[in-house]
């Protein structure tokens, strides 16, 4: 169905900020996670590509309560804009799945990779959040074209 790789990765920082409540409504706290990144006049220098944290399954937390944290990758000593706060994602093996076309496919891509492709592949999840991150934008990309990986920690 979706194209998966089980990869290795380093750990990485980021700079983000909390949310809570439905995922389907998170595009509002991206865009409010956009305007304190860019508060200063622009995207500080040493960031770079958006991420999302998800730390609770949909299928099982009540809406009003799944929790993320939407941010972007940044380099040590990139300033901090107010109300973010610094995370680091360790490293380690994932399950990547890349997703190309509209955002509004990630639930159906999620939902595979979790319940179809992690049973049948023999691989377990670690106890770490998977996360999100956006290859590209809305701002400079067409929605068919959007790009983005879905990263489950492995054991």
């Amino acid at each position: 169905m979706y194209p998966v790789q089980i990869e290795t990765r380093p750990a990485l920082r980021a700079m983000v900020m909390a949310y809570t409540g439905p995922y389907a409504q998170i595009a509002a706290a991206f865009g409010a996670m956009w305007q304190r990144l860019t508060a200063g006049g622009g995207v500080p220098e040493g960031a770079g590509a958006v991420i999302g944290v998800y730390y609770d399954d949909p299928a099982t937390t009540p809406p009003d309560c799944t929790r993320a944290c939407l941010g972007v990758l940044a380099d040590p000593g990139t300033d901090l804009p107010a109300g973010m706060e610094w995370m680091v994602l360790e490293g380690g093996r994932f399950a990547v799945l890349t997703h190309t076309g509209a955002y509004a496919g990630l639930p159906a891509a999620w939902d595979w990779l979790d319940r179809v492709w992690l049973p049948a592949s023999g691989e377990r999840h670690a106890a770490r959040a998977p996360f999100e991150l956006y290859l590209n934008g809305p701002l400079t990309t067409p929605e068919a074209g959007l790009i983005t990986q879905i990263r489950i920690p492995l054991v």
